[in-house]
């Protein structure tokens, strides 16, 4: 894992989740759009 810094006075609330729930949750349709891209790389890289 790497370490993660956020810049505080743009992230006033955060949680991690996992890709389907965060893709929910985003305000941005292209930021949703990009987490449930990866959340299918993810899961077909691990069904090989």
């Amino acid at each position: 894992p790497c370490a993660v810094q956020l810049a505080a006075a743009e992230h006033l609330a955060w949680c991690w989740l996992p890709w389907s729930q965060a893709a929910d949750k985003v305000f941005s349709p292209s930021n949703a759009a990009a987490i449930r891209a990866l959340g299918q790389r993810l899961a077909n890289a691990e069904n090989g």
